[in-house]
């Protein structure tokens, strides 16, 4: 049995508490919450946890295996380290960190200590990413092109990070998850035109050593709510559509085969075969992440989202945030 404290509650913290008080291979002890009208409202959801309000506590709990930290992202390098060096595992909401630098000292003490150190990438854990990260390694789609992300939406308009720091961690990591490669290099332009410095609109481009490549577009100021990855191959395509209620993954049987012929209209030969909804077993992605962790720690086993993972995401983030910064200029990887 694995020993939890939770550090923040807040809008997504209640997510991860609700998930982890519900696994019977952990125990949550202690939640530490500054918010004294939430540590109120947490007595009397969850009377068994002890609720406190110093970290320090948690810290010093001898049982306490594990600690889920669920903060603004500016304080989490420094609970996170406390954590580590203290000999507890670690889970970090995203963004884990805001700096690769920070990141690249996190996983030093981790791996000093033989702790895990996990970041929540939720769409890691998503079972329609997972549909089609299978459907790429069975080679239904034949050799992988290119990949495009839409995630828009008219609202959730932030006031410190942008559209890319909004949005972009999610479909970043996906990128790597299905094109588990370095890139080659990294480019971003966006407009901000309700807050100055504060792009809401976003488009980002990752090309690779192989020729492959990914674009992202995150928008808050679209007149749409979009959650889609189109994933394209020399076989077919596939869309996974979160929204879609007719099936969220499909694989488009469409493709074009290039042939020597005489005419030059006669080289291209185009197939429509159809549509093929790919299913897969609806689970929560929250609960499945928890779980992970929780394994993840009883195994000994690097996590899916661990910190490598999410060095190579973060940097991402900073080179595109440069880019950006740049008026879109294309950043070599290093």
């Amino acid at each position: 049995m694995i020993t939890i404290a939770q550090v923040g509650v807040g809008r997504w913290g209640k997510n991860l508490l609700r998930n982890f008080s519900q696994i019977d291979t952990c125990r949550v002890k202690l939640v530490c919450e500054a918010d004294p009208a939430h540590r109120a409202e947490l007595k009397k959801n969850y009377p068994a946890i002890k609720i406190v309000a110093s970290f320090n506590q948690v810290l010093k709990d001898p049982e306490i295996d594990a600690v889920i930290i669920a903060t603004p992202a500016a304080t989490h390098f420094k609970l996170g380290m406390k954590a580590l060096q203290a000999g507890k595992h670690v889970f970090i909401e995203k963004p884990i960190v805001l700096k690769t630098t920070q990141l690249k000292k996190l996983i030093e003490v981790a791996a000093e200590k033989k702790r895990t150190l996990m970041e929540g990438h939720l769409l890691l854990y998503h079972g329609g990413v997972n549909r089609v990260k299978k459907a790429i390694k069975d080679g239904i789609l034949g050799d992988l092109y290119h990949i495009y992300f839409r995630r828009t939406n008219l609202g959730s308009i932030r006031f410190k990070e942008n559209a890319l720091w909004d949005f972009g961690p999610h479909d970043i990591s996906v990128v790597y998850h299905f094109i588990d490669e370095e890139p080659r290099q990294i480019s971003a332009q966006g407009v901000g035109y309700l807050q100055e410095g504060i792009e809401e609109v976003v488009f980002t481009s990752i090309k690779f050593k192989s020729g492959r490549f990914a674009h992202l577009h995150e928008s808050w100021i679209d007149p749409y709510k979009d959650r889609k990855i189109i994933v394209v191959g020399s076989k077919g395509m596939i869309i996974l559509d979160e929204l879609a209620t007719d099936g969220k993954v499909k694989f488009i049987k469409k493709r074009v085969e290039k042939h020597d012929a005489k005419f030059e209209h006669e080289r291209f030969k185009y197939h429509d075969e159809g549509v093929e909804v790919l299913e897969y077993e609806e689970v929560e992605p929250l609960r499945l992440e928890c779980k992970h962790f929780l394994e993840s720690i009883e195994n000994s086993s690097t996590p899916r989202s661990g910190g490598e993972n999410s060095l190579r995401v973060l940097k991402t983030l900073e080179m595109a945030q440069k880019s950006l910064e740049k008026e879109g200029k294309q950043l070599k990887w290093n």
